[in-house]
């Protein structure tokens, strides 16, 4: 009996083979077990709705389930009708990272999801600002994929800004004029050079909360991203794009405001999402 009651209570989480660079940085961010398949009660959190698999370990387990969108997922699952009955089923909570999303979940048949942003890895708070006459700025794209991460936007803007040097990580390309490719890097190698940047560019019309924000904010640099959140720079438009990169060399001092509301925020989201 008392075990029985031990295995209702235990909490464990379950990360999408889609985002597998995320689980171990997960995993330490949020202290729990992950969830087995020999193993299907107790309480579990969701992080990904991607694969037939991750449907199928959510139909498996008998226990209390909550569900993390991530963002591109939430597209797949508006083509799986199949899916979307079926966890329209359950009266579970879910959890997605914006307002969009937020809408998109709604006018599916789900119970409003809650809003909480979050960051996968555990988050370093360091301030790493210093003003630049010339703004360097980053984004991470995948291969074939460039116009969703923006690739396309930066290349038709960065001839009007030559004063802001733009850093492509993730892709190759051929570097020119003030943009400049990285291909693949290691976290190292792209968490210590971001330091030596001003701001984070998140160019994706449909998005989670990207890592790359989060990073940004927290080193009280100025992220500037295509989907609205408080206290971040909101580029509504390719006129607005333009305006905030350009302001960019004027921000002499960083940006605690941001950076103070945004560690508070993480913070309690986790605890939301958690609890």
């Amino acid at each position: 009996m008392e075990q029985q009651k031990l295995d209702k209570k235990r909490k464990t989480f379950y990360c999408s083979p889609s985002i597998e660079n995320f689980r171990e940085k997960l995993k330490a961010r949020i202290g729990l077990p992950e969830w087995k398949w020999y193993f299907p009660f107790g309480k579990v959190i969701f992080f990904g709705m991607y694969r037939f698999s991750d449907y199928l370990k959510f139909i498996i387990h008998r226990g209390e389930k909550k569900i993390f969108w991530c963002g591109s997922d939430i597209i797949n699952l508006s083509k799986r009708p199949f899916w979307k009955f079926v966890l329209t089923k359950y009266h579970i909570r879910h959890f997605c990272e914006n307002q969009h999303e937020q809408n998109v979940l709604s006018n599916m048949g789900f119970i409003p999801p809650i809003i909480c942003p979050m960051i996968f890895s555990i988050p370093n708070t360091e301030i790493a600002y210093k003003h630049s006459k010339i703004p360097h700025v980053y984004l991470t794209a995948h291969e074939d994929r460039e116009e969703e991460y923006g690739v396309n936007v930066i290349k038709h803007i960065a001839p009007q800004i030559k004063e802001v040097i733009f850093h492509i990580y993730g892709i190759n390309g051929k570097s020119y004029e003030n943009i400049i490719f990285h291909g693949k890097v290691s976290d190292k190698q792209f968490n210590d050079e971001i330091r030596n940047y001003q701001a984070s560019i998140r160019l994706n019309v449909f998005d989670g909360f990207a890592e790359t924000t989060a990073k940004s904010i927290l080193h009280g640099q100025y992220p500037i991203t295509y989907i609205y959140y408080p206290k971040i720079d909101w580029a509504k438009d390719m006129d607005t794009l333009i305006e905030l990169l350009k302001d960019l060399k004027y921000k002499k001092e960083p940006n605690y405001e941001g950076r103070d509301y945004w560690i508070k925020e993480l913070e309690n989201n986790l605890c939301t999402v958690l609890s």
